[in-house]
This record gives structure tokens, C-alpha cells and sequence, in this order.
């Protein structure tokens, strides 16, 4: 199963780079869950560009992806696994490392999953016999 994970820093975090101490624990983090095949994709997230909508039949333009700037997406990670609770642990972790670097340090992460043509390899049946038809 893939899952998407997005981490949504506190306001005093956002939109700027980890500090060198953080930037170090979270390369070792993402090194170690690289060697073990679980991490496909990551990287950290800049401030939000314009927002491109589809409502009523017409496309407008905004300024910015969020009503609030403490909504803003620091940085993403695609990884797979087993099950919901490994990327549960593997989130938590993370969140560890972070702690563990700075104590004050606050955040949020989103947890979504993915679904597409690996599904097809794992048995999602429903999945691959809509997009073979």
C-alpha cells in the first residue's frame, strides 16, 4: 500500500528550512527508511503558489492554495508498506526524530492513501478491473 504523508509545521516552523541539527536527524531518518525500500519519494514543500479552481463550470485563479497561512504544507513523503499501522509508526517516528531535535517543536501530519496500477500487483480487484474495462 502507498500512502502519501504531508507534514503541516506550527507557525513558528513554517516556510522556512530545518535548522542544520534537524536537517541531519531527518536525513538519517529518511536514509534508514530509504535502505529498507519503504520510502519512494520526498521533499520539502515552499510557500503556496496560485490555486487553480473548477467551479460552475468556470476556472478562476487565486493567489494562494489556503485560506490560512497555518495550513500551509511544509513537505511531503511517498512511501510503501504493509499496512496503515506501519505508516502509523513510521509517522510517529518521524515526528520523534523532530522532537527529539527540538522539544518545542510542533506539527501535524496527514496520513492519505494512495491508490494506482500497484494496486493491481496487491489484489485491489475493484480497482484494476474498472481501469481495465
Amino acid at each position: 500500500m502507498r500512502f502519501l504523508l504531508t507534514i503541516i509545521p506550527g507557525p513558528k516552523y513554517m516556510n522556512r528550512p530545518p535548522s542544520p541539527e534537524m536537517g541531519a536527524a531527518i536525513g538519517k531518518l529518511v536514509a534508514e527508511i530509504q535502505e529498507a525500500g519503504i520510502l519512494l519519494d520526498t521533499g520539502g514543500m515552499g510557500a503556496p503558489s496560485p490555486r487553480v479552481q473548477l467551479s460552475q463550470g468556470k476556472i478562476n485563479i487565486t493567489d494562494g492554495p489556503y485560506a490560512e497561512s497555518k495550513e500551509m504544507i511544509g513537505g511531503y513523503a511517498i512511501v510503501q508498506v504493509a499496512s496503515l499501522e506501519q505508516v502509523v509508526a513510521m509517522t510517529k517516528r518521524f515526528l520523534e526524530v523532530h522532537r527529539d531535535v527540538d522539544p518545542e517543536y510542533e506539527a501535524e501530519n496527514i496520513i492519505q492513501r494512495l491508490y494506482g496500477p500497484w494496486d493491481c500487483d496487491a489484489g485491489a480487484t475493484e480497482l484494476c478491473t474498472a481501469a481495465k474495462s
